[in-house]
């Protein structure tokens, strides 16, 4: 919708450095009055975190507001090329399956498990680490197992970490898929249960977020060890914050003795996305997801007959929907994989 052009202004168009000093400059509608633009009437600062508000007043043409304030934030360069190694974890606990994510603007979360938990710590360009924090649950007893690690963060720095957790009393290798999502405005959300099975094994969690802070969630479930597996789904919604019930990507059928593994999501901008799995070791299956007419209809993308294994499918795709996705493969006709 156009934005009426009486509602924009350098009191609804904010830009203000780290220390909440307000920064002036010329604010601006294009011709068709979509797009606002703020241009500061001096360069910014290297190494310094910004923050631009647009203000709940900015309406449309119909006099619709924004529903609250719009705040994001963004850091620009430093010219310092290196830095030395830094310890980021509490010392003295063995860590290990260290994850990584970060966004344009410099700003990362780092994730790692320790001491049976979930601990991050989140790096921006001006102010390096802050500090270590646990996001995953506390098991009664202390020694519930996590696997399974995987996070994601967009260019506001919502980001999200992933991870399976064993069930302690749920049976033999039960585990469930676990969430805990971060925005600047709220912090971090605390552990939140993804998949709904009531029994069963969970595991090989991954995520992507996008630009509006939805992020969906992909895992493979099986009822026991030995079992055949399937892909499943769950999409959280930014606009009202809710998770939305969850999705078969890709249901087992034990007439075939099936085996889905290995599933793998990217996201663009716009929450449009991509998912890869491997089916029966063989072949590589992809479904495109559209947050308006949800999942399309499945595609086989590798599914040589002279493959005899494929394994670790990544997939990335760009806001012009084209993806591209690769693996590990190995001929029956030879003794070393390709890529």
């Amino acid at each position: 919708e156009p934005i009426l052009a009486s509602s924009v202004s350098e009191s609804t168009v904010l830009l203000e450095d780290q220390d909440g000093n307000k920064l002036s400059g010329a604010v601006s509608l294009d011709s068709s009055n979509l797009v606002i633009s703020f241009v500061p009437a001096n360069a910014l600062s290297e190494g310094t975190q910004y923050f631009v508000t647009l203000k709940q007043s900015i309406s449309d043409l119909e006099m619709n507001t924004l529903v609250s304030d719009l705040v994001w934030g963004f850091s620009t360069l430093s010219t310092e090329t290196s830095e030395l190694p830094e310890l980021i974890n509490i010392q003295n606990n063995p860590a290990d399956e260290p994850q990584m994510a970060m966004n344009a603007s410099g700003v990362a979360v780092a994730a790692w498990r320790q001491d049976h938990f979930i601990n991050i710590n989140s790096f921006d360009p001006v102010n390096g680490w802050q500090g270590v924090e646990q996001v995953s649950l506390v098991a009664a007893d202390g020694t519930t197992p996590l696997r399974d690690m995987k996070v994601a963060i967009n260019d506001s720095g919502s980001a999200i970490v992933v991870w399976t957790e064993t069930d302690i009393g749920g049976g033999a290798g039960a585990s469930s898929v676990y969430a805990n999502r971060f925005t600047i405005q709220s912090g971090w959300s605390g552990a939140e249960l993804v998949d709904e099975f009531p029994s069963g094994i969970s595991e090989q969690a991954q995520v992507d977020i996008d630009a509006s802070g939805n992020s969906i969630v992909v895992w493979r479930h099986r009822e026991s060890f030995g079992a055949d597996a399937g892909i499943y789904s769950r999409r959280y919604d930014a606009s009202n914050s809710t998770w939305e019930p969850a999705d078969t990507v890709y249901s087992e059928d034990p007439a075939i003795n099936d085996n889905a593994e290995s599933p793998y999501i990217a996201l663009n901008a716009g929450g449009k996305g991509m998912v890869v799995w491997v089916l029966q070791s063989s072949e590589i299956m992809a479904r495109y997801f559209d947050p308006a007419a949800r999942w399309s209809s499945m595609s086989s993308i590798a599914d040589n007959p002279n493959v005899d294994i494929v394994l670790y499918p990544q997939v990335s795709i760009d806001n012009n929907e084209m993806a591209v996705a690769v693996w590990m493969q190995r001929l029956s006709s030879n003794t070393h994989p390709d890529i």
